[in-house]
């Protein structure tokens, strides 16, 4: 197969990472079920995307709809789909690790109990570990809060007015999506690079 972004960034997961991601996707966005088609077929062939001549686009497209003419537009829209939501996964990976779930969860818990004092304690905290966290990690946190925590995400983005929270860290990246995608954009682009580096799969001509 031809080289995409999407496959090139699928080669660099580990086999435990694909199953992680394929879980990932099929609980946070359960009615992309066409897409998640796409992704568990794929999977069987990872990571030989490139070095199979037997593994082409049409043969994909063809093997999920038989019978159907290949259209390739249809195609790159899933994989440009997929593409997005791989770097979520992976964005979502590194902020597990700051810490930031176990806050948000737990200042959800508090605030539910009708504790709020405890509540705006954990916020801080989570705001602490935030700060810590690169701008992978900052960026996610919009998305992430939307898609697992729904209307809290709105109740959270009021309790920043609070007078605690006036001009923090924590409140400003709520607001600053812009930037912050431009800041996520310039991470990904090199962290991209490093794990084909580390693969020997460089190529330039992936778009």
């Amino acid at each position: 197969m031809q080289p995409t972004a999407f496959t090139t960034l699928l080669c660099t997961l580990e086999t435990k990472e694909c199953a992680d991601f394929s879980r990932f996707h099929r609980y946070m966005f359960p009615r992309r079920q066409r897409a998640q088609r796409y992704l568990d077929f794929l999977l069987l062939y990872h990571p030989d995307y490139h070095s199979r001549k037997d593994l082409t686009k049409a043969f994909v497209f063809q093997s999920l709809h038989p019978g159907s003419t290949y259209d390739n537009k249809s195609l790159g829209n899933v994989f440009s789909y997929l593409k997005g939501q791989l770097e979520t996964f992976l964005s979502w990976q590194y902020l597990m690790q700051t810490g930031f779930e176990r806050d948000v969860f737990l200042a959800k818990v508090l605030r539910e109990r009708s504790l709020s004092k405890a509540y705006y304690q954990q916020l801080t905290a989570a705001g602490r570990n935030l700060e810590k966290a690169d701008v992978v990690g900052q960026r996610t946190l919009i998305n992430y809060l939307e898609i697992k925590h729904g209307d809290y995400y709105s109740s959270l983005d009021n309790k920043l007015q609070h007078r605690d929270y006036k001009g923090s860290v924590f409140g400003q990246l709520l607001k600053s999506q812009e930037l912050l995608n431009d800041l996520l954009a310039t991470k990904y682009a090199a962290e991209l690079q490093n794990r084909k580096r580390i693969l020997g799969q460089v190529d330039q001509k992936v778009g």
